[in-house]
């Protein structure tokens, strides 16, 4: 039997729940060596969801594995 395609939004949800599977694994990896265009994009990726909290806590690990970082801090100031 052939599985119909995925709704539209079904397939969104799963890219999404990839999507942070793998940047959140990244960051766990990489966590005081990952660059800043890693947090960002992550942190963008979840504002443009929507999803303000989750992008604080992107900001909030940034500020915790570079607090000397003023980026980090800018970006979580910019985003409160």
């Amino acid at each position: 039997a052939v599985d119909a395609p995925a709704a539209p939004d079904e397939a969104e949800a799963a890219w999404v729940a990839d999507a942070r599977r793998l940047l959140g694994e990244a960051l766990g990896r990489c966590r005081r060596h990952a660059k800043a265009k890693l947090y960002r994009g992550y942190a963008s990726l979840e504002r443009r969801l929507g999803e303000v909290d989750r992008c604080r806590r992107v900001y909030g690990a940034w500020v915790e594995a570079a607090p000397a970082r003023a980026a980090a801090w800018t970006a979580l100031a910019d985003l409160e």
